[in-house]
């Protein structure tokens, strides 16, 4: 998930220009917001510092038509393009003086649609179900929550398909930017910004060496099964060529699973969002990577189940055609 900007430089350099030295709070927080959105990626995050300073009054014209600006690209790459528009149209009519704002926006609002990322629009629809659900069960509604939960199944599969693919180069863009945005004047002279995109470049220079680790070892792996599987598939048969375990039994097994991981899931994202609210980072971090962990396991049962079912139906339709 990165921004469409223009560049990274480009953007810092005209903010530099437009905000002056003034220790203003609106431009303090303007300026924060620049760094949380080009610098780090942040744009959730900055999308709201963004709106909190549009709220702020007595604002400078060329802080708020700046704010606005941003506001309308964020937007813009979410796919919310009429009111990225809005945006865009405040800035041409009531800010006309500040001509290189007034020409960014003008230029994005003839571009027409931005193209959105796919995993970002992914995600942004996974978020959407996942509420919907938690909604439901709030309601007692279980079979529709279910329901949205295939929902969300089938997208992640994409999402992790196309993450499979794009992430590797992400990284490497990223680290790119990242090393382009250290030659900065500004980040030059703040050394706490400096050490901070530091510890970014290395910790996804971690990233990408995990990645490309994890590929050589899939690689080594071949031509075996590509995703690991609830049950051993080495099972002691009988006198007569069969399983010595009862396949219904295995079946309600993993169901039963299933619904203690879906349980547990829930609990953890209450505690998510009660860590969210504290802003509790390093518990925030540990529990996203704790559902995503559990969501890949209830995920690959899931699939276990539904082959199960397909293995059935082709089963009782080859009996069928052997009593006719």
């Amino acid at each position: 998930m990165r921004l469409l900007l223009i560049s990274i430089i480009s953007v810092l350099l005209m903010s530099s220009s437009l905000i002056s030295d003034d220790d203003s709070k609106a431009k303090k927080m303007l300026k924060e917001a620049l760094y949380l959105e080009v610098g780090l990626g942040q744009r959730e995050k900055a999308f709201h510092a963004y709106e909190k300073i549009l709220k702020s009054k007595d604002l400078p014209k060329e802080t708020r038509a700046l704010a606005l600006l941003r506001k309308g690209i964020i937007l813009d790459s979410y796919g919310k393009r009429e009111s990225a528009i809005e945006c865009y149209k405040t800035i041409i009519h009531h800010y006309s003086k500040m001509e290189r704002i007034v020409r960014e926006a003008r230029q994005r609002l003839e571009r027409g649609h931005h193209k959105v990322d796919p995993r970002e629009r992914l995600e942004q629809e996974i978020k959407k179900l996942k509420k919907h659900r938690n909604d439901l069960i709030r309601h007692h509604k279980d079979d529709a929550a279910d329901e949205v939960d295939n929902e969300m199944v089938k997208l992640k599969h994409k999402l992790h398909e196309l993450n499979r693919h794009g992430d590797k180069h992400r990284i490497k863009e990223n680290i790119e930017k990242l090393e382009k945005l250290l030659q900065h004047p500004d980040v030059k002279k703040n050394n706490e910004k400096k050490e901070h995109i530091k510890n970014e470049i290395k910790h996804l220079g971690i990233r990408l060496h995990s990645i490309e680790e994890n590929e050589r070892t899939k690689e080594m792996k071949e031509p075996h099964s590509r995703r690991p599987k609830p049950y051993r598939q080495n099972h002691e048969r009988g006198d007569r060529g069969r399983p010595r375990y009862d396949q219904q039994a295995k079946i309600k097994d993993v169901k039963l699973q299933v619904k203690l991981l879906k349980k547990l899931l829930k609990e953890l994202e209450k505690g998510l969002k009660k860590a969210e609210k504290k802003d509790h980072d390093e518990l925030i971090e540990t529990l996203e990577k704790k559902i995503d962990q559990m969501e890949e396991k209830k995920d690959h049962l899931e699939e276990w189940l539904e082959e199960q079912e397909e293995e059935e139906e082709n089963n009782k339709r080859r009996r069928n055609i052997i009593r006719k």
